[in-house]
C-alpha cells in the first residue's frame, strides 16, 4: 500500500500565522507603525485634537513598560477576525490584510481601542477605534 503525500495548498489560500508564540525575550509589547491604515474609517488622522493624539501615543508608551500579562489584565487581547464587524472584515480585504486569523485589541479607556496585527511579539498597529465599532461587545441578557 502506498502512502499518500499531502499536496500543497494554493498559496493564495494559506494563512500566515502571525500570532505564533514568540520568544521569552519579547516580554514587553513593541509597536510597529508600517501597517497603519491611512485613509480608512479608523485612521489615526481622525484624532482631530493634537493634544489627544499625544495622549494616545503616551498611553502606548506606558503599555511598552507592561508585560503581556499586565496588558491582558487591562482588557487587551486577541480577537478572531470572524468576530469582527463585517465592515472591519471588509476593510481588511481592502488593505490586503485578509490573510490573518486574528487582531490584537488594545484597550485605551472605556470603549476606545487601538487595533493591530500580532507578529512575534510586535503589534503592527492598524486602527484607532474610539467607539468600539470594530468588534462591538454585546452585554448578556440585554
Amino acid at each position: 500500500m502506498t502512502k499518500k503525500v499531502p499536496q500543497p495548498r494554493e498559496q493564495s489560500r494559506i494563512k500566515n500565522p502571525r500570532s505564533e508564540p514568540f520568544t521569552k525575550a519579547a516580554l514587553f509589547p513593541v509597536w510597529s507603525f508600517q501597517r497603519l491604515d491611512i485613509g480608512g474609517p479608523w485612521c489615526f488622522s481622525k484624532i482631530d485634537d493634537a493634544n489627544y493624539f499625544v495622549e494616545v501615543l503616551k498611553k502606548l508608551g506606558e503599555f511598552e513598560k507592561m508585560n503581556w500579562n499586565d496588558l491582558g489584565s487591562g482588557g487587551s487581547h486577541l480577537i478572531a477576525i470572524s468576530k469582527l464587524a463585517k465592515h472591519a472584515q471588509k476593510r481588511l480585504i481592502e488593505i490586503k490584510q485578509e490573510d490573518i486569523d486574528e487582531l490584537f485589541s488594545i484597550r485605551l479607556k472605556g470603549k476606545e481601542r487601538v487595533w493591530g496585527i500580532m507578529d512575534n511579539g510586535v503589534i503592527r498597529l492598524l486602527w484607532w477605534d474610539p467607539n468600539h465599532e470594530i468588534c462591538p461587545s454585546h452585554k448578556m441578557h440585554t
